[in-house]
């Protein structure tokens, strides 16, 4: 609200009174206005005349909210803190906030603003909205309150708190009678001098605060003790003696019990009447006190009753009669403590010694204390004497331990009260296993015990007592057994060649025959250095006695493995020399089979007047029947009887080492070894001539045996399998070209991979890539190697939506952005009805950015742009403009004063462009009924109303924003202002 705040303190500077113009040349109407303003502003501040709107201290001002208890004034250059200064009251209105007030507690200034901190009563806090703040009138300094005229009517009740007294200000008059009360007074104020003489009463001591240190000595009479006042607390120990009781005055009551000593009973003073009946106890009575004589005859048996004595409980014996009577202590029938135990029914044996041969017995035997298992050793020491001695009998472990290196057996939970309990003297690593028992001895320590031995299971006992013959016959070879046992470093050599033993005893007839063979062993023996050499090939040597029957089996044909080894050789040419007629040789760098005739070396398959077939096979295991499909998977097939069978290059004997009658396998008379080769050679009459196409089904004929020109054949179902130098598919030698088809599965369909016609005189190589890629194709690099490329796809350029506004009808220069323009492109203005502009020239900067000129009529236009290769890009939204934008013709600020609740034309606001304009406000109080209430026409600017300000009867001014906007879309914003007016008016002016 406007007010006293928003005057200047410089004259020029006010100019408007509550939005009425007060300034040089204003209406004379607005004279009276102004008058009443000032008069409502005057009476509205001496309503509540104790707050000031202080704002910058000239004007107005800008407060604002910052938090619940701060706010900031913005004034330009101006330090408002010594205003706003600490303790002085303030007060804050608003809509949210209500009315409230509080104390400053602090401010700051810094460019420009000045920021309040307050702490508002009653925990009130500021909103965040538009605020007006006021300051209390009086401040800290300067303040206008003259002295010595606050009196205590002033005062609120209970304001004067003790930080506003000043030390040493209250006086004894400044305190009422009897209004000092304890809490007041601070724990040992009170002294002696602040007490007067006679001022303690009885009623000032409370019960029980007198202490003796308060009573002097000796003034405590008689008559000050009430009667019966004195206790027996109140009676030192041993302070009432023989003066002060009165002779004959203490009665039995008065002692008590037992209180009487022996040396208070005068000698000879208790007789016979004193004593009370059965009260005399044995230890009443002094040793060596009751003679014979005092003892009833009745109750005495002497040596020479005792015959005739029945035994009672009213007598005893005499030591004559009881030593007619019963055994003597002394005499040979009776063993004592530390003789000799004799176990004869002719001793008796006193309880000592019976103690001590207790004690001898459970030394050597010890306690006894059966547990099921390892989980249920007792909670404490099982022993009598909580020591050493006792057995644990463990009746069986529930799980196998092992003892650490120390020999100690640890057992978790292993209590009946889940304690640990361990066991010690296991031996190293020892295994105390599980369904044993176990016997453990105590120990002083609690749960430690010492392992004494295990506990076979019974059903194992049982099992050695059923072998109790067995057992007695080891007995009765026990020399035989000790002689066995003092050579143990032999036999632990022995067991750990175990193996090579069970070895020997299984070949025992071999060793026998060796055992009678010393002569020969003597023989070898004289040839260890070729022993040595064998065993450096013992591998060898197993694997021949692993073949040991082929062994045999060679030895005994040695003659004609001699002979084969003479014929047959393998070498990668023919031996030119120790040739015989009929020796073979392998010629590896032909892979052909020759056999050496009279004329030299030829070809064996050209020597004979057969087939051949060659088989080979790897053994299993103890394999002795070979058939089927071999390793290079041909089917074994052979005239019954004609095969040579090799068996690791060495021929078996048919009919003896092998049978070969079935013509579809052949069978070992041995199993072989896992690994062994067998080669089989198998044989056929043929006729060269008779031997037709068909009859060839498997296996690789040579190259050497094919054609070199096979024409017009047809290979079906074939792998066709070449060289490295590849297939060719030569042309007819006329016009038809080389061409490879690859037909679909029902062979209807084909694709034919076709050589260049022959006028090309193209030859190159096209090289698959190593790897596909997906969705990619085949392109090569001019050299025939083929690779996989990501597909082309099209370089469009875009058009950035970068909106601009160009003059219309006038030749202008725009950049153009976006991506991927090169050359020269042809760039397009296309207007929203569809008719198209071409730019008048166009230069490429970059690949983001054209320099375009180009002439455009009124309008809102789409780019285009097209590059040099055809690939276009167009812009999507209308984002060249051509227009001029629109401008206000009437000046911004105020547009009148207006007598509140006209009615009609109020104002016109006009504006202009170069195409249709519209008004509009964008704030919301010139057509706010609450506010302005008036009407503006979009079309033309006239604004109207039928009642200005509305329900308002007080001067107002009405500040408004208003928006022209052109049919191209550009605005423009001015700020305008009404006033409204209460009151006289009359013409006139004033200069």
């Amino acid at each position: 609200m406007s007010g006293i705040k928003d005057y200047s303190t410089t004259n020029l500077n006010n100019t408007t009174l509550n939005g009425i113009s007060v300034a040089e040349g204003m209406l004379p109407s607005n004279l009276n206005n102004a008058i009443r303003a000032l008069m409502v502003n005057t009476r509205e501040w001496y309503n509540d005349a104790q707050w000031v709107q202080y704002g910058d201290g000239d004007g107005t001002y800008t407060p604002a909210f910052a938090a619940t208890g701060q706010f900031t004034i913005t004034a330009t250059g101006l330090d408002l803190t010594p205003y706003y200064h600490a303790n002085r009251r303030v007060r804050a209105t608003g809509s949210s906030t209500g009315d409230i007030v509080g104390t400053i507690t602090s401010s700051a200034y810094s460019n420009n603003v000045t920021t309040v901190n307050v702490t508002w009563d009653g925990g009130a806090a500021l909103s965040n909205e538009t605020l007006q703040i006021y300051l209390a009138i009086l401040t800290a300094t300067k303040n206008s309150i003259p002295l010595g005229v606050i009196g205590s009517t002033n005062f609120a009740d209970g304001s004067v708190t003790t930080a506003k007294l000043a030390d040493d200000s209250v006086t004894n008059a400044k305190i009422a009678d009897n209004a000092v009360q304890a809490s007041q007074i601070n724990a040992n104020a009170v002294t002696e001098a602040k007490i007067n003489a006679n001022a303690v009463t009885t009623t000032k001591i409370t019960d029980a605060n007198i202490t003796t240190a308060k009573i002097a000595d000796n003034n405590v009479t008689t008559a000050k003790i009430p009667d019966n006042a004195i206790t027996t607390a109140k009676i030192n120990a041993d302070a009432v003696n023989g003066t002060k009781i009165a002779d004959d005055s203490i009665n039995s009551e008065h002692y008590v019990d037992g209180s009487i000593d022996t040396a208070h009973i005068a000698d000879s003073q208790i007789t016979s009447a004193k004593i009370a009946d059965g009260t005399i106890a044995t230890a009443d009575i002094a040793n060596d006190a009751v003679t014979i004589g005092k003892i009833a005859d009745a109750a005495i048996v002497v040596a020479s009753e005792q015959a005739a004595h029945t035994p009672d409980d009213n007598t005893f014996y005499t030591t004559s009669a009881s030593d007619t009577r019963f055994l003597n202590k002394d005499t040979s029938e009776l063993i004592n403590s530390g003789q000799s135990w004799s176990a004869s029914d002719n001793f008796i044996a006193t309880t000592a010694a019976i103690d001590a041969r207790v004690i001898d017995l459970v030394d050597d035997v010890g306690g006894f204390v059966p547990i099921a298992n390892e989980t249920s050793f007792p909670n404490v020491n099982p022993d009598v004497n909580n020591g050493v001695g006792t057995i644990v009998s463990v009746e069986a472990l529930s799980q196998t331990y092992t003892a650490n290196g120390s020999g100690v057996v640890t057992i978790a939970n292993g209590t009946v009260g889940n304690s640990t309990v361990t066991l010690n003297g296991c031996g190293n690593g020892a295994s105390l296993p599980s369904g044993y028992g176990i016997l453990v001895e105590s120990t002083t320590t609690q749960h430690t015990y010492n392992f004494h031995r295990l506990v076979p299971k019974a059903t194992e006992v049982t099992t050695v007592a059923a072998n109790a013959t067995a057992i007695a016959n080891v007995n009765s070879n026990s020399s035989n057994i000790n002689t066995v046992a003092g050579n143990n470093t032999n036999i632990n050599t022995v067991a750990g060649i175990s193996s090579n033993v069970t070895t020997v005893a299984g070949i025992s007839s071999n060793v026998t025959t060796v055992a009678g063979d010393t002569s020969n062993i003597g023989t070898v023996a004289g040839a260890t250095t070729n022993i040595n050499n064998v065993g450096g090939s013992i591998s060898n040597v197993n694997t021949v006695a692993g073949s040991i029957s082929n062994v045999n089996t060679t030895a005994a044909n040695i003659t004609g493995v001699n002979s084969f080894g003479e014929r047959y050789r393998v070498t990668s040419g023919n031996p030119g020399s120790s040739n015989d007629v009929g020796d073979l040789n392998f010629n590896t760098s032909s892979n052909t089979m020759m056999v050496y005739g009279s004329s030299g070396w030829q070809s064996a398959g050209s020597s004979v007047n057969g087939t051949s077939a060659r088989f080979k096979y790897t053994a299993s295991g103890g394999q002795t029947t070979f058939t089927g499909s071999d390793d290079n998977g041909n089917t074994l097939a052979y005239d019954a009887g004609f095969i040579d069978v090799y068996l690791n290059g060495v021929k078996l004997v048919n009919g003896t080492d092998v049978t070969i009658t079935s013509g579809t396998s052949v069978v070992l008379a041995s199993g072989a070894t896992a690994g062994d080769i067998l080669d089989l050679v198998g044989f056929g009459t043929f006729n060269v001539a008779a031997i037709a196409a068909s009859s060839i089904t498997s296996g690789t004929m040579a190259d050497a045996r094919l054609p070199s020109t096979m024409a017009s054949k047809t290979l079906t179902g074939a792998n066709v399998t070449t060289n490295y130098n590849g297939l060719t598919v030569s042309g007819d030698g006329g016009s038809n070209d080389g061409q490879i088809q690859l037909n679909c599965s029902q062979n209807s369909h084909g694709v034919k991979i076709k050589a260049p016609p022959h006028s090309a005189g193209q030859s190159y190589t096209l090289t698959l890539p190593s790897s596909i890629t997906n969705n990619y194709y085949l392109k090569t690099d001019g050299s025939g190697n083929l690779s996989f490329a990501e597909v082309p796809t099209e370089t469009k350029p875009t058009v950035a939506n970068v909106a601009q506004t160009i003059a219309p009808a006038t030749a202008t220069t725009i950049n153009i952005t976006g991506t991927n323009f090169s050359g020269i492109p042809r760039v397009e203005f296309i207007k929203s009805d569809g008719s198209v502009t071409t730019a008048n020239t166009v230069s490429l900067t970059n690949a983001t950015t054209l320099s375009v000129n180009v002439t455009l009529a009124l309008g809102n236009y789409y780019v285009r742009i097209e590059l040099d290769d055809g690939n276009s890009g167009r812009s999507a939204n209308a984002i060249i403009t051509a227009s001029t934008a629109p401008s206000f013709s009437t000046n911004a600020g105020s547009l009148g004063t207006i007598a509140g609740n006209f009615s009609g034309t109020v104002a016109t606001i006009a504006g202009s462009s170069d195409s249709t304009i519209a008004f509009s406000e964008t704030t919301s109080v010139l057509t706010n009924a609450s506010q302005a209430n008036c009407t503006l026409n979009s079309s033309t600017g006239v604004i109207t109303t039928s009642d200005f300000g509305g329900s308002s009867t007080t001067p107002t001014t009405y500040t408004f924003t208003i928006r022209i906007t052109d049919a191209e879309g550009q605005t423009a914003e001015r700020e305008f202002s009404l006033t409204s007016s209460f009151g006289a008016t009359g013409g006139g002016q004033f200069n």
